[in-house]
């Protein structure tokens, strides 16, 4: 019969063993891979918006000054959508951090139930304009 081989090292199962995925660092990313990520999420962030201005009879119930804090957002979206490819890259990391943050907490927003929330929404968009995150963008 074959001899039975006993491990000298004890065997640690192979989860243990084997590392997680390295995550990526967007610090050492390619500029124009930051570009590309940027435009994905500031399109994703308008398509959102476009909701609430889909809802133009709800808009128009909304104070005048909310209905313009919503509008520069909308502006301030489209600039950056159509200078990034050409000035993207020329972006301060402060300013690329400003749009990301932006998007971030756009993301926490809850667009659920948008007919019977629409005022929630629309009170949580006005708040996050006035944090100033995309302030340094003149339309």
């Amino acid at each position: 019969p074959p001899p039975v081989l006993s491990p000298s090292i004890p065997t640690v199962p192979l989860q243990y063993r084997i590392t997680a995925p390295p995550l990526p660092s967007f610090a050492r990313r390619d500029p124009i891979d930051l570009v590309a990520i940027v435009g994905s999420k500031v399109n994703a962030v308008i398509k959102r918006l476009q909701a609430i201005f889909d809802c133009k009879d709800q808009l128009l119930d909304i104070p005048h000054e909310h209905q313009l804090a919503l509008q520069r957002i909308g502006d301030r979206l489209e600039w950056i959508l159509d200078n990034i490819t050409e000035n993207g890259t020329s972006w301060t990391r402060s300013q690329q951090q400003n749009i990301d943050w932006f998007c971030k907490e756009f993301g926490k927003v809850k667009f659920s139930g948008l007919g019977q929330n629409f005022e929630r929404i629309v009170k949580g968009l006005v708040e996050l304009e006035r944090f100033g995150y995309l302030d340094w963008i003149v339309v």
